[in-house]
């Protein structure tokens, strides 16, 4: 993509309209989202938050108006359609000459990405390469990358709609300019939980004689337009609040079905409260320390911690890395969020294709994590949390000889989601599946244990000792 557009953000939605013709038309971004506040538009027709639904394996959607179920992977390429066509009317070029750097989810499986990848080749786009949504917003600051900065270790707190994602970062200056990511973990947490937390935990419970009364005029499947537009009633709610200093919030709408005009109320302390409820302190304070984990610093040599994506603009959130940093690292009484901050990642995606093709004074390491260990029936037993530092290409674990030559068990590969002793495979927060290592004793065995070969993509070969 050109640098030109970097700022051209695209929201993630797909509407499969018909024209007063009776002609089918596709819309993606605010195309598709103006056109669902049409009341006679049935929301069962569009898809939202795409990148929830890649790690589903067989998930699929009826589309009323294709008369057919479609695929996740042909929703996503037609939203990689949308905004190829788009980009060639912008830059006047065809869709063989576009490049794109896709971004992910730190805690986005192998199934997602390769998802992902898959799509955006149907729909003709040229794919350079797949790194992590916070390793990529590290590159819309370009004053960092300058060889007059100073050096920095840097964390990167980017809580968007979908996940919650972090990236723990060294960047050095010498004859060359260093950038090393060294550590991140992701939370498949983000604003679309929030907001249907808000609604069932709050709106629900509070309303709950108007809303009966609304969802009794809904005539469309599954009540589905009732329950699009309430579900934007308690976004609305939650973007209103946290961007404005009173202590509640009024949010109002005329509904579909019965045409009457409903008015809803959220206050502070029930935010606060919805946050205590679900533990998100523990949540994210757990995901810090186990971003610390990972490496050799700890959180008192960090000299710079930058938020990004929307949901980390709630003041709740920015005091929370006040309390874990301290207010010499990060005060986020005097953090202020850019204008165009929604489209961080996007814009440092582009810069980061830019100095691999052209600044050759600028050595870039990064790496996904991902965890080793046991896996047995339902459940897995981590014993390495991710890669080895950059140049260790031996990591030592310990484990029994024995549990690998039963035969109930496998070495596997997964990216888990949270730190427990046991993750349930494929569960909620769990662990998901991304290859298996095949025991061979023959390979090596000594009594310092069995070394096994893993093949890493763009990584060469890491080898591990069990022992």
């Amino acid at each position: 993509m050109s640098q030109n557009v970097d700022q051209d953000y695209t929201p993630n939605i797909i509407l499969y309209d018909m024209t007063k013709a009776g002609n089918l038309e596709i819309k993606i971004g605010d195309s598709a989202r103006d056109t669902l506040v049409n009341p006679n538009v049935n929301p069962e027709n569009a898809v939202e938050y795409i990148k929830r639904k890649l790690e589903l394996e067989e998930w699929a959607k009826e589309i009323p108006n294709l008369q057919r179920s479609l695929s996740v992977v042909e929703i996503a390429t037609d939203i990689f359609r949308g905004i190829s066509e788009k980009l060639q009317g912008k830059l006047n070029c065809t869709a063989e000459e576009l490049h794109a750097i896709i971004t992910v989810p730190v805690c986005s499986s192998g199934l997602q990405r390769s998802r992902i990848y898959q799509s955006a080749k149907d729909a003709g786009i040229s794919v350079e390469t797949i790194i992590t949504e916070p390793f990529a917003a590290l590159f819309s600051m370009e004053d960092l990358l300058d060889e007059n900065s100073d050096d920095e270790v840097v964390v990167v707190f980017d809580f968007g709609g979908s996940t919650l994602d972090l990236s723990l970062l060294k960047i050095e200056h010498d004859d060359e300019t260093f950038v090393e990511e060294l550590a991140s973990a992701g939370l498949a947490y983000g604003g679309i939980d929030i907001d249907e937390a808000i609604f069932s935990e709050i709106i629900a419970k509070k309303y709950s004689e108007e809303i009966g009364e609304i969802q009794s005029h809904d005539d469309t499947q599954n009540r589905a337009k009732t329950s699009y537009e309430l579900r934007k009633v308690a976004t609305e709610l939650k973007e209103k609040l946290f961007s404005d200093d009173d202590e509640s919030i009024q949010y109002g709408r005329t509904f579909y079905g019965s045409g009457e005009y409903y008015e809803f109320e959220l206050t502070r302390q029930e935010m606060e409260d919805l946050f205590q409820h679900q533990d998100l302190r523990k949540k994210i304070f757990d995901l810090l320390d186990d971003l610390f984990s990972q490496t050799y610093l700890n959180r008192n040599e960090v000299t710079l911690v930058k938020p990004f994506g929307g949901t980390s603009q709630i003041k709740y959130f920015l005091n929370l890395l006040t309390e874990y940093f301290g207010a010499d690292i990060f005060d986020s009484d005097d953090f202020e969020f850019e204008d165009e901050s929604i489209a961080d990642v996007a814009a440092g995606a582009v810069r980061y294709l830019s100095i691999r093709q052209n600044d050759s004074n600028i050595e870039i390491i990064s790496k996904i994590p991902f965890s080793l260990g046991i896996a047995r029936g339902k459940f897995f037993k981590k014993y390495i949390d991710c890669a080895p530092p950059y140049g260790y290409r031996t990591k030592r674990i310990p484990l029994l000889w024995q549990d690998l030559k039963d035969n109930e068990y496998q070495v596997s590969v997964y990216q888990a989601f949270a730190d427990t002793e046991n993750l349930e495979i494929e569960g909620q927060n769990g662990a998901v599946y991304v290859g298996k290592v095949t025991v061979n004793p023959d390979l090596y065995q000594s009594k310092d244990g069995i070394l096994l070969e893993m093949e890493m993509i763009d990584s060469g070969t890491l080898k591990m000792i069990f022992s």
